[in-house]
């Protein structure tokens, strides 16, 4: 189409032909709004250049209710994201007899497939039709794979959608039905489907270290010269079986008390020649990995200091930013073409002998990977966009800026060799006994042969060097110092232990992880320090003792594992969510039927509504619809009266719960539950 300027100046008329944006407009919607601004960024220049983009800000609807016979969920679209929605109809509906496409390019994963099916439901009730909807997903926000998605759209997975679905189903029936339980029982704030276990083994490891009993016992230091060298050498003395040539050395079967260290001191001052072995081998460091986002919080953490909570944030910025790829995943592979662009930059940059083949990497990647299964393998591991990009453009002092370099030196490592070492172990044993046992120590040494991946860490090709000679014959031994010690008790949790725990044994997601924990810390359930250590709080204890007691089997970690698995099921097709939410609500159901009802009184009933005063000021349950109301004590008495009825209900805190039916209790008191 081309719009005619006439400009009528000297007597003459010029006619400017320029051209001018078509009224078909498509839209491409994301979840998160600072993704619209790198993506607007990326589409310039290119044949996307006048599509709308625009951010849902997380989901589109709540889950309001579900039909207790068919389990179909009704949903209440959010308000607040209504115009984001009619502003998306209203751009794509511009020209009405040719409406424009919207392309739905939320998460890759079953939330984001389920705002993607919200927002299409919502735009269809509004004259839209299918084809003027299409499914895209990308897995990093860069313009190759931004463009070539938009070009290769699909449809929604409704495989996902039904996982997304069942699990806030079950979510708010365990959620709704437990927190309100706890909180009339003990005044604790929520229960969860993964917060309680998490909870659950926070709890676990502060009553192991209640429980600890410390053992004192004596620690004998020795020193030593090796025979040819100058260097005095120190070790720890132990009081066991004489190891095996050249095999590690065994732990203590018996410790020192005060009479073995001084019996031993004495033995070694009359005989201090100690007899020499040395073994020498070859050591490989363990492989590293690609990194999924549990390994990248607990190790980034870790290694930048920094609060799994500041990592998750800064990863978020990366991603939408176009630096790294998605951040959710259980994956520790990458595709063949960044696996062919990393080689190629790590030849380039440091030599052959350091890219490792893809044979040599899929060999070593051949290890056991723990108990879980990985089940959200569909998306790469966390690794840059691009491997040559530095991150220079970014503020140098940022968290992103530190935890971008770290990623890619860790990425870099993952596709290179692992170091090799020479080393020597060097066994000194007492040529006479004590109580028929030979006292020994042991100390070793290794150098590189090959730097591997730790080149990336400061070591320099052409660095490494021979190990000494092996020491042989005897060596005279002294005793440098007698101390007593105490056996330590297990170490607090810390954010990362906790992610750790939850990854092997199954309890949520990659997009769990740190939300969870977050949940921990603003119930009061768990204290954080500055170094990430997480503490069992009064209410934590209060909150896991009856969770453990009321729904065992639901903070039972096997239980909680295999419900997982059963949502991902539900994901691959290979479950029905009817057939999930059935089994979860007949369990469920009879659970919650069964729970006392001491911790509440009723007070009276108005508008086929029961009203219940708990024991604590501040929770008011109205029965049989399952709506609760959170008032005091004080405002409750004031609104008790009949007329002021409407006015409960009309509070701004009311909001519509739903709960459980049992199929087997018919009784008064579990239908009102």
């Amino acid at each position: 189409k081309l719009q005619f300027l006439y400009l009528i100046g000297s007597g003459h008329c010029v006619n400017t032909m320029l051209p001018t944006r078509t009224l078909l407009r498509n839209v491409l919607v994301v979840e998160s709004p600072s993704k619209v601004g790198s993506i607007k960024k990326l589409l310039r220049g290119t044949e996307f250049h006048e599509w709308e983009v625009c951010a849902t800000r997380g989901h589109v609807a709540n889950l309001s209710e579900i039909d207790t016979a068919t389990l179909k969920p009704e949903w209440a679209y959010d308000n607040e994201k209504l115009s984001t929605l009619n502003r998306i109809v209203e751009w794509a509906s511009e020209d009405k007899k040719t409406p424009g496409v919207v392309y739905l390019a939320t998460d890759p994963d079953r939330e984001g497939e389920l705002i993607a099916k919200h927002v299409a439901a919502y735009i269809k009730t509004k004259g839209l039709k299918d084809k003027h909807l299409k499914r895209v997903s990308f897995n990093e926000v860069t313009k190759a794979a931004v463009t070539a998605a938009m070009g290769q759209p699909g449809a929604i997975n409704d495989n996902l959608v039904d996982a997304g679905i069942t699990r806030k189903v079950i979510d708010q029936w365990f959620g709704f039905a437990a927190s309100n339980s706890l909180r009339f029982e003990t005044g604790c704030r929520s229960a969860g489907r993964v917060q309680s276990p998490a909870l659950a083994m926070v709890a676990k490891r502060e009553g192991e270290i209640e429980k600890f009993q410390a053992e004192k016992f004596m620690q004998v230091t020795v020193a030593f010269a090796l025979p040819g060298e100058d260097k005095q050498l120190t070790a720890s003395l132990n009081f066991t079986a004489a190891p095996v040539e050249g095999a590690a050395a065994p732990k203590p079967t018996v410790r020192f008390n005060a009479a073995s260290a001084e019996a031993a001191a004495a033995l070694i001052k009359a005989a201090p020649t100690f007899s020499i072995k040395t073994a020498t081998t070859q050591e490989q460091a363990p492989p590293p990995d690609f990194l999924d986002t549990a390994a990248c919080l607990k190790e980034a953490s870790k290694a930048l200091k920094m609060k799994v909570d500041l990592v998750t944030r800064s990863l978020q910025e990366l991603f939408e930013g176009g630096l790294i790829t998605y951040i959710r995943t259980d994956s520790t592979t990458i595709s063949t073409e960044a696996a062919d662009s990393i080689r190629a930059f790590i030849r380039k940059n440091y030599g052959d002998e350091y890219a490792l083949a893809p044979e040599e990497k899929k060999k070593a990647k051949a290890v056991k990977k723990g108990k879980v299964a990985l089940t959200q393998e569909a998306h790469e591991a966390i690794r840059p966009t691009d491997i040559s990009d530095k991150g220079e453009h970014l503020s140098p002092l940022s968290h992103a800026a530190k935890l971008y370099q770290w990623i890619r030196q860790r990425t870099l490592q993952a596709a290179m060799p692992r170091p090799r070492f020479a080393k020597q172990t060097i066994t000194l044993t007492s040529k006479k006994k004590l109580n028929k046992k030979p006292l020994f120590c042991q100390v070793s040494r290794k150098e590189y042969e090959f730097l591997g991946c730790d080149v990336l860490a400061g070591g320099k090709a052409g660095k490494t060097k021979p190990l000494p000679k092996a020491p042989e014959g005897t060596a005279e031994v002294t005793v440098a110092k007698i101390k007593e010690e105490a056996t330590k008790p297990p170490a607090h949790m810390t954010t990362m232990d906790l992610i750790d725990a939850m990854k092997k044994n199954g309890i949520g997601r990659p997009s769990t992880y740190n939300p969870t924990i977050q949940t921990l810390i603003n119930r009061a359930y768990v204290s954080q320090n500055e170094a990430s250590v997480l503490s069992l709080t009064d209410s934590g204890s209060t909150a896991t003792a009856y969770v453990a007691k009321a729904f065992p089997q639901y903070v039972d970690l096997g239980y909680t594992a295999a419900m997982e698995s059963d949502l991902d099921a539900v994901a691959k097709g290979k479950k029905g969510r009817e057939d999930v939410l059935k089994n979860f609500r007949r369990d469920f159901g009879d659970v919650y039927a069964k729970l006392p009802r001491k911790f509440a009184t009723h007070v009276g009933s108005e508008g086929g509504l029961n009203f219940w005063q708990t024991n604590f000021d501040r929770t008011v349950e109205m029965g049989d619809t399952g709506r609760i109301l959170q008032v005091d004590a004080k405002t409750f008495k004031k609104w008790q009266a009949k007329d002021r009825v409407e006015k409960m209900l009309a509070h701004g805190t009311v909001r519509p719960r739903f709960f459980p039916k049992s199929n087997k209790s018919k009784t008064a008191e579990a239908k009102t539950a």
